[in-house]
C-alpha cells in the first residue's frame, strides 16, 4: 500500500471519527435542560441524556468521558443545551460541571396580575410551570412587587415566588411609619394602590383619583371602578354590559361598598404612594376620556356631561 494511499484512509478514519464525535440527533430539542440528580450513576446520567435526544450513544459518551476525565467524575446539577452539541462537548461539559446556565432577564410591570406574570415567566424561562407559580401566588396578589428581575433558566416557581415576595416586603418596609400613621391596614392600602395603579396613570392623577376613591370610601359610597372587573371577567370599561355592572361578585365595585377582597393587581411605588398620600379635591368623580386625559367632576350631572364629551 503506497504512502499516499495510507494517508488518504487517515484522512477519511479522522473524518469519519469527527463526524462521530459531533454527530447530534435530530432534531435535536434546542434549549433542552437536562437535570443530573445527586448520586446519578454514570448509566443513569447517560439515560437521561439519551431520552433527552441530547446523545444519540451511551456506549460513545462512556468511552469519551472516560479518556477526558473518568465517567466516575461526572457532577450532577442542571444542563442548559441550548443548542446541538456533539457528544464530546456533552461529555466534556459533564466531566467539568459546565452547566452553561444564564440569566435571563424578565421585565414584571406595574399593575400585573399574578395570572399574567405566570404567562410572561413561562414565555421567558423554558422550563418554567406556570400553573404551579399560580397555584402557589394567586393568594399574594398585591404582594409580589412588579419590577426587573433576572432568573436562572433553572429557577423553580418557589423561588420566583420567594424573590417576588421578598422584594415586597422590602419595599413595604419602607412606607411601614407612613402606613402605621395612617387610619389605614396594609391591605386596605395595598388594595387600594392596586385599584389605583389600574385606573390612574401619572403621579399627579394617581393621587387625585386616591383622594376621590378614598373619599368615596370613608362615606359608604360604592367605589364604582371599572378596573375590578377587568379582574374578574377580563373586560374592559366599553365592553361592560348592564349585565356585568349588576352582577352578584364581592368584586363588583357598583353594587358592594368598600374596597374589593383582596387587591386587583400588584401595585408599583407610585400607586403605593398615592394610596397614602391622595390629594384633596372637590372632586368625586372622574373618567379618563378618549383624549388621554383625566376629566374630574364635582357632581354626578357634570361627570355624565364629561362622559358625553370625551368618551
Amino acid at each position: 500500500m503506497s504512502r499516499n494511499m495510507m494517508m488518504n484512509i487517515g484522512v477519511v478514519c479522522g473524518v469519519v471519527l469527527l463526524l462521530i464525535l459531533l454527530h447530534t440527533p435530530k432534531p435535536f430539542p434546542e434549549h433542552s435542560l437536562v437535570n443530573i440528580p445527586e448520586g446519578a450513576s454514570f448509566v443513569e446520567a447517560a439515560s437521561l441524556l439519551k431520552g433527552a435526544r441530547i446523545i444519540t450513544s451511551t456506549t460513545l459518551l462512556r468511552v469519551l468521558t472516560e479518556v477526558i476525565g473518568g465517567a466516575e467524575n461526572i457532577r450532577a446539577g442542571d444542563y442548559l443545551f441550548k443548542k446541538p452539541q456533539g457528544t464530546l462537548a456533552v461529555a466534556y461539559r459533564l466531566t467539568h460541571g459546565d452547566y452553561r446556565l444564564e440569566q435571563i432577564k424578565v421585565v414584571l410591570p406595574e399593575g400585573i396580575t399574578v395570572a399574567t406574570m405566570a404567562d410572561i415567566l413561562s414565555k421567558n424561562l423554558p422550563a418554567f410551570d406556570k400553573q404551579k407559580f399560580f397555584s402557589l401566588a394567586y393568594t399574594q396578589e398585591g404582594f409580589l412587587f412588579p419590577d426587573t428581575y433576572f432568573f436562572f433558566v433553572n429557577t423553580t416557581p418557589e423561588d420566583v415566588l420567594s424573590t417576588l415576595s421578598k422584594k415586597s416586603d422590602t419595599i413595604l418596609a419602607e412606607y411601614a411609619d407612613a402606613i402605621a400613621s395612617s387610619s389605614r391596614s396594609l391591605e386596605e392600602i395595598v388594595t387600594m394602590a392596586s385599584i389605583i395603579e389600574e385606573e390612574a396613570r401619572g403621579r399627579e392623577d394617581q393621587r387625585s383619583v386616591s383622594g376621590i376613591l378614598w373619599k368615596r370610601f370613608d362615606v359608604g359610597m360604592a367605589l364604582q371602578v371599572d378596573a375590578t372587573f377587568a379582574y374578574t371577567l377580563g373586560k374592559e370599561s366599553h365592553e361592560l354590559t348592564s349585565a356585568d355592572l349588576e352582577l352578584d361578585s364581592p368584586y363588583n365595585s357598583y353594587t358592594r361598598v368598600g374596597l374589593p377582597p383582596t387587591p386587583i393587581s400588584n401595585p408599583g411605588r407610585s400607586a403605593i404612594e398615592a394610596a397614602l398620600s391622595p390629594t384633596k379635591t372637590p372632586y368625586w368623580y372622574y373618567l379618563n376620556g378618549k383624549d388621554g386625559v383625566t376629566h374630574y367632576a364635582e357632581t354626578f350631572e357634570e361627570h355624565k356631561q364629561n362622559k358625553e364629551t370625551y368618551l
